[in-house]
């Protein structure tokens, strides 16, 4: 079977739609209730908390740890704040996700290509 292919998802709604029945089929994305505050409560967590790590870095970090810094950790949680907002959004349209490329099948086939979509409607 062929790898996912975020790319390719955007330039060919056909294959974007292919892999979301894929993982709509295998239960890897699947109806849920809302639960899209708790998403939204832990990107505020991260955000905070990256924040944080950040502001730490101009003068006790350098002080404790000498030249070493924590930028990659932060990069990490700032990825995760995206990933819990976007699954507050699909949440909020009755959705979960069981991993990263399905959540981005559905953003790329539901918002992309549905605005994409809504664009040619008005020409």
């Amino acid at each position: 079977m062929r790898k996912p292919n975020w790319k390719l998802w955007l330039q060919d709604e056909k294959e974007c739609k292919f892999w979301l029945d894929n993982y709509i089929r295998k239960n890897i994305l699947k109806k849920s209730s809302n639960e899209s505050r708790l998403h939204l409560k832990r990107t505020d967590h991260n955000l905070t908390f990256a924040n944080w790590i950040i502001e730490k870095h101009k003068d006790e970090i350098p002080e404790v740890f000498g030249g070493d810094n924590f930028y990659d950790w932060v990069i990490s949680i700032y990825y995760y704040a995206i990933y819990h907002a976007a699954l507050a959004l699909m949440s909020k349209e009755g959705f979960t996700s069981k991993n990263h490329s399905a959540t981005l099948a559905f953003l790329i086939y539901h918002h992309y290509h549905s605005q994409k979509a809504l664009e040619k409607r008005r020409c």
